[in-house]
């Protein structure tokens, strides 16, 4: 059979657009799927704003205090108050997620029970600078410098925004010099970065939806 130059031309031109065709298929395909990354956690956009570090959720003093009361109940009312009342103050101070930040808390004290390494005298609410379950890690002087350090380590990761209250976070230099700086947008990005359990995110989240969840019964 003779091949004009018009019929291999055409021939050519279908490859191309059924070619096309294929390529734009298999790409929304990927779009539409969660695509796991390295660090166990899934594509950006996926991943509800209450979960990433600098959503404002809406959630009040009163759910965040009960909340924590209600997993230890043997919790001064008073104290709780307090610690929740400097968390929304340092939250948004530095604009980072206050639901995140008192479920990291919860989940490094458990539930401020302080049974680890850490001890409460220490007012180290997030582990900071625990490296094993034997290391004691930082001190701070208040209970307000405590988790005003926190909300600074927190944010060295999350942005890399200035501070809006003096530093007292003593490791954030260590961060603003790592890849981390301003990188690490959502809890599950805090895996191999705040902490090297490949579950950290998974834990975090869970604890920030129950703490969503959780309804206060007067």
């Amino acid at each position: 059979m003779k091949i004009t130059v018009r019929t291999y031309l055409e021939s050519i031109l279908v490859s191309v657009i059924l070619g096309g065709i294929i390529v734009f298929a298999i790409t929304r395909l990927l779009q539409q799927k969660n695509t796991v990354i390295p660090n166990n956690t899934v594509i950006l956009n996926s991943i509800p704003d209450y979960l990433h570090l600098l959503h404002r959720p809406k959630i009040s003093e009163q759910r965040a205090a009960y909340f924590l009361i209600k997993n230890n109940p043997e919790l001064s009312q008073e104290y709780v108050e307090n610690i929740v009342r400097i968390y929304f103050k340092e939250c948004q101070k530095e604009s980072i997620n206050v639901a995140a930040a008192i479920a990291q808390m919860a989940l490094e004290t458990g539930f401020l029970n302080f049974r680890g390494a850490i001890q409460k005298h220490q007012n180290n609410f997030a582990g900071m600078g625990s490296l094993h379950a034997t290391h004691c890690g930082l001190s701070f002087s208040t209970v307000e410098e405590g988790i005003r350090a926190h909300i600074q380590h927190l944010k060295a990761y999350a942005s890399d925004e200035p501070l809006r209250s003096p530093c007292v976070d003593p490791r954030r230099e260590f961060i603003q010099r790592s890849s981390h700086f301003g990188k690490v947008k959502t809890v599950y990005d805090l895996c191999g970065a705040w902490a090297t359990d490949e579950d950290y995110g998974k834990k975090l989240a869970k604890m920030i939806q129950n703490l969503l969840d959780f309804e206060v019964h007067n």
